[in-house]
């Protein structure tokens, strides 16, 4: 079987989960097709999936760089309906162009994020959904 990723993807990444929700920071510059819209980004992004809309990054594009995370629409019960949240509404932008600098503040959330998930404390999921609220409520950088 030949990689989605590395240093030279055999095949682009498919959209194939369709009950996943996924924030993925992005370093440099790339085309991604989601849902009838392309997306030129210029040099980082941050993007919001939706699993209702497919997206992809066509084969051309240089080996992505950056952090992401999963998770379903039953992880944030509890803590607001996530298909309420305007990054993910059909028509909305779900691609953000970033700095370099907010990169760098925003991997400061996903290394916490790396962190708590790997330790045992016992209230770390909530702890996760708050740093995803906390991102996303904000709607800005």
């Amino acid at each position: 079987m030949q990689d989605y990723t590395g240093p030279a993807p055999a095949f682009p990444m498919p959209y194939s989960r369709k009950d996943y929700y996924k924030v993925a920071l992005i370093r440099g510059p790339h085309i991604v097709e989601y849902a009838d819209h392309t997306y030129y980004v210029k040099q980082n992004m941050l993007m919001f999936a939706n699993p209702q809309i497919p997206y992809n990054w066509p084969s051309e594009n240089i080996q992505p760089t950056g952090a992401f995370c999963v998770f379903t629409e039953d992880f944030m019960k509890g803590y607001g309906n996530i298909k309420n949240y305007p990054l993910y509404q059909p028509g909305g932008t779900p691609i953000i162009d970033l700095t370099d600098e907010d990169v760098e503040q925003i991997m400061i959330l996903f290394n916490k994020m790396f962190t708590e998930i790997e330790s045992d404390y016992i209230y770390k999921y909530d702890l996760l959904r708050n740093h995803l609220q906390s991102d996303k409520a904000e709607g800005d950088i």
